[in-house]
């Protein structure tokens, strides 16, 4: 399973973008363990969209990393996780609605 062509496209959208972010200090561990178990997704079998993550994965991942997380860093990652299948889902949908309005259209681009 790899990553869904939808979040693809939500990458380079944001890379095309050109916008820096600010990563403040305090926040950088949890956010090298958000990209450190970005792979294990749990998926939704119809649409391929993110549901949330793999705990029994992620577990599993910190475990090889030979990684001992904090209750706060945990809450973090569950922050950074609900954040991320809801602006997935954003996207899908957005790009849904988009194909939509093209289909009215006759197909026209």
């Amino acid at each position: 399973m790899g990553v869904a062509e939808e979040e693809i496209e939500a990458m380079e959208a944001a890379e095309a973008d050109n916008s820096l972010i600010e990563i403040w200090p305090e926040n950088l561990d949890s956010l090298r363990l958000f990209l450190g178990v970005m792979t294990q997704w749990r998926r939704d079998t119809s649409s391929g969209l993110p549901t949330g993550l793999d705990y029994a994965g992620v577990q599993a991942g910190l475990k090889m990393m030979r990684r001992h997380v904090s209750k706060r860093a945990f809450e973090d990652l569950q922050v950074l996780e609900s954040a991320y299948v809801a602006e997935t889902r954003k996207v899908a949908k957005a790009d849904q609605d988009r194909q939509a309005e093209i289909a009215r259209m006759g197909g026209a681009r």
